[in-house]
């Protein structure tokens, strides 16, 4: 089996499963807001980095995240351009997931990768509807096997919903609240070909400011671009759950915008040889609409 270009996966960071790290897992109720965070419009721009150890960028790029419902179903877009810094070669990704509005089970996602380094690009598809996935990897002249997916609506979502799953939960204004959910993970059920759910773990931590830059005076942001937020941590919620990714979400609701929008996302890499972080990931939003 060829290997998938993990450097857009990671860059991504949407779930990727660190091979080191340990945590204790955790049963923790999980509900979501009657009323969802975001307007019927809703479009988040953020810059993004690859920083190694010795702080020096590795990649950066664009990462754009609109969300919009209609008749029923929201449907999540997002759209990212990562370009490595020694051999200025561009990667882009690609994904759509359309879901109930109401109780966010998936009905349908799709992710194209184009790997212009190693040319390990893919479409993943999962047709949540029609219980059915499919995979392309470019280099393969055929799909790959198709799985069987669950009937829709058994509490278990897509993982491209991921942070926005989270943000809808009812319980994120006070420190050290939780929420346990499954995700299905399309690419690691391609990897170990068979279909992979994985319960995640969230916990709100401390309140902390994040400064951002192009949002100063802008949906009620202070004049110098700080924005309260509050740090929430995702994990795996398994006894060795590998890294973490954080995600600040605003806490004060943008003026004339959504709630709780994530304002900075933010994971470490682990090496697989030296078991210590060799990458940063860090997502920082500057640009913002809504209606």
């Amino acid at each position: 089996m060829k290997k998938i270009h993990y450097t857009l996966i990671c860059a991504l960071i949407l779930l990727s499963l660190a091979l080191c790290g340990c945590g204790g897992s955790a049963n923790a109720s999980f509900n979501l807001s009657t009323v969802k965070p975001w307007n019927n419009y809703e479009r988040m721009v953020y810059d993004y980095e690859k920083i190694a150890a010795d702080g020096t960028v590795k990649a950066s790029g664009t990462y754009t995240v609109t969300i919009s419902t209609e008749n029923g179903v929201t449907t999540i877009e997002s759209s990212m351009t990562v370009t490595h810094t020694e051999s200025k070669i561009s990667d882009t990704i690609a994904s759509v997931v359309r879901m109930d509005a109401k109780s966010m089970y998936p009905k349908y996602s799709e992710k194209k990768i184009t790997d212009n380094v190693n040319g390990n690009g893919y479409t993943l598809v999962m047709n949540y509807a029609e219980k059915i996935s499919s995979m392309k990897f470019d280099r393969e002249e055929s799909p790959r096997e198709t799985f069987a997916l669950p009937e829709p609506g058994q509490e278990v979502y897509d993982n491209e919903q991921l942070y926005q799953i989270v943000r809808a939960a009812d319980n994120l204004n006070e420190k050290d609240n939780s929420g346990t959910f499954s995700l299905i993970n399309g690419v690691d059920t391609y990897i170990y070909g068979a279909v992979k759910t994985y319960e995640m773990l969230y916990t709100v931590g401390d309140s902390e400011t994040v400064k951002t830059t192009g949002l100063e005076g802008r949906y009620g942001i202070n004049q110098d671009g700080n924005i309260p937020c509050r740090k929430v941590t995702i994990k795996l919620n398994t006894d060795r759950s590998g890294s973490s990714t954080s995600v600040y979400y605003s806490a004060d609701g943008f003026s004339g915008g959504g709630k709780y929008v994530p304002v900075r996302i933010s994971r470490s890499q682990f090496s697989t040889t030296s078991l210590s972080v060799e990458f940063d990931h860090i997502y920082t939003l500057k640009d913002y609409s809504a209606r």
